[in-house]
């Protein structure tokens, strides 16, 4: 007989060891991944059998403040907002803890019944969470519960690198247009750097501060985190790439690393030159140091699936075309997984979207006003 524990803010020191008995679980469900903070707490259910034996994991998020990109001084305007409810977030989850397909069932249900409580509990007014990419055992059962349990899925695609193939391989693999990219950046004098001091977290620091105005992102350079960034760093499952041209840094990529899977989590530039110099040579180098430092797999991360029908392509297009066109020039294989959406409350969830355009068009307003350098 199944039943389910959750734990509040923090967990047990055996949470991440139970992870590394599933080949799938990535940093997503870790407890590094999710720490509190002002806006913020984890929530941790566990599965356990009659004896104890854990069977399934399923960390989230319950997001209890809703942040202003574009401006701090929209700061009390969203956390008014935030008091229409709370929302639940996961990535990468669940964990099951079993290959059998009736078991995987059962302790599956069990998670429902743990995240019915959650929305309770913590009066959440939406919970969306994506599946684990790697869990080969996805399958129209499984989705058909999401559904049973008043989940809309949303299908996306990521792209996947095995380090059981030799590195000559996977670059043969990588289309034309990227590998001349990657020699342009060489031939252009882009030198690549592990981040390695706290003077080069800095730099990181202020050229995350230029990337956000771009974005039209509040652009407030906060170092009251360096120390903070700079110890997750030391902790070693936390790289960081830095991309140079004439000692200007120009780009750089973040990963991480959890159950010898290796995720990109952010890229930069700086957009001061005409086209993204740094960006191929970057996930090059992150693919290179999967492989040499013994991981399984590289995950190139992706996007949402194309639509079925063409009714919706355009906006499809627009949103998602660019990167999922860049994405599949470097040849990983194509994994599908999925993106479950629940609405608890759709009147509450209809007016938080509606109190939240203000902030959206102050971002695109910053946005439109920032002069990058033409190709």
């Amino acid at each position: 007989m199944l039943e389910f524990k959750i734990l509040e803010k923090t967990v047990d020191d055996k949470w991440d060891e139970y992870l590394l008995n599933s080949n799938y679980a990535t940093f997503y469900q870790s407890s590094k991944f999710l720490e509190a903070d002002e806006s913020r707490f984890p929530i941790f259910i566990y599965i356990v059998d009659e004896k104890n034996n854990v069977k399934g994991q399923l960390a989230l998020s319950i997001l209890k403040k809703q942040s202003a990109l574009s401006s701090k001084k929209l700061k009390s305007y969203m956390d008014k907002i935030s008091n229409l409810g709370n929302r639940g977030t996961w990535v990468s989850g669940p964990i099951i803890h079993s290959r059998s397909k009736e078991e995987r069932v059962k302790i599956l249900e069990k998670i429902f019944d743990a995240i019915n409580e959650v929305i309770e509990k913590f009066d959440l007014i939406l919970i969306d969470g994506y599946s684990p990419p790697q869990d080969m055992q996805v399958d129209k059962k499984y989705t058909d519960l999401f559904k049973k349990n008043n989940f809309k899925n949303e299908k996306f695609v990521t792209f996947v690198f095995d380090m059981e193939k030799p590195l000559e391989g996977i670059w043969s693999e990588v289309q034309k247009y990227m590998r001349v990219g990657v020699r342009r950046s060489e031939k252009r004098g882009i030198s690549i750097m592990e981040l390695k001091t706290k003077q080069q977290l800095e730099e990181y620091f202020k050229l995350e501060n230029q990337w956000s105005k771009t974005k039209g992102i509040k652009d407030e350079l906060d170092l009251s985190t360096l120390d903070i960034e700079w110890s997750k760093i030391n902790s070693g499952f936390k790289k960081i790439f830095l991309a140079y041209k004439n000692r200007e840094l120009i780009s750089a990529l973040k990963i991480v690393h959890f159950n010898k899977i290796v995720l990109p989590i952010k890229v930069l530039s700086s957009y001061s030159h005409p086209t993204s110099l740094g960006g191929p040579i970057l996930t090059w180098t992150a693919i290179k140091w999967t492989k040499e430092n013994k991981m399984r797999m590289y995950d190139l991360t992706g996007g949402e699936a194309p639509p079925k029908t063409g009714k919706n392509l355009s906006d499809y297009e627009k949103r998602w075309g660019g990167i999922m066109k860049y994405k599949r020039k470097w040849g990983g294989e194509e994994l599908e997984y999925h993106h479950f959406i629940k609405v608890q409350n759709d009147s509450k969830y209809k007016l938080m979207r509606l109190l939240m355009k203000p902030d959206s068009i102050i971002r695109n307003y910053k946005k439109s006003r920032v002069k990058t350098p033409k190709k």
